[in-house]
């Protein structure tokens, strides 16, 4: 791959990990400046722009930033791009798990880097950037099932 490959790649990544820092960070500004609640909140069936399930979310950045045509399943989703190893995972990598305990991917998130992951979570926690991936959880054996990076060396040159 060349320079100018690397610059797009790593670019695609600086804008999906931006814009699901913005979509969950995001909240009401009321008109003497004070803040109000989250913009974006968690919902089992959300598509957003507003309202998302952990599916929805990533496939509303990655469609709103035209870097990738991706379905809305996750079992769909998990069969794009390349799957690399946890530990090599990068910022703009799809991370996918199982919380439910039954060997298939059920919930997705986007890593942001230093071991931040940008997901809608659920109804308490809403759509977050500040779960770590390093938290016991998230660690459990069988938890965690692929990551996926979507913007490749390869499709960049």
């Amino acid at each position: 791959m060349d320079r100018a490959g690397q610059l797009t790649a790593n670019t695609a990544a600086i804008s999906i990990v931006s814009l699901a820092i913005e979509l969950a960070s995001a909240v009401e500004q009321g008109s003497d400046g004070s803040t109000g609640e989250k913009l974006a909140k968690y919902s089992d069936t959300g598509f957003g722009p507003t309202e998302f399930c952990s599916a929805g979310f990533v496939h509303y950045i990655l469609m709103n930033l035209s870097i990738a045509t991706l379905p809305t399943n996750i079992t769909e989703m998990m069969d794009q791009g390349e799957s690399v190893m946890f530990k090599d995972s990068l910022p703009g990598d799809l991370l996918f798990f199982d919380l439910e305990g039954n060997g298939v991917a059920n919930h997705v998130g986007i890593n942001l880097g230093g071991n931040l992951m940008a997901h809608a979570a659920n109804e308490v926690l809403g759509v977050t950037h500040l779960t770590k991936l390093t938290d016991i959880f998230w660690l459990k054996p069988g938890v965690f099932i692929d990551a996926r990076r979507l913007v490749t060396e390869d499709e960049q040159s």
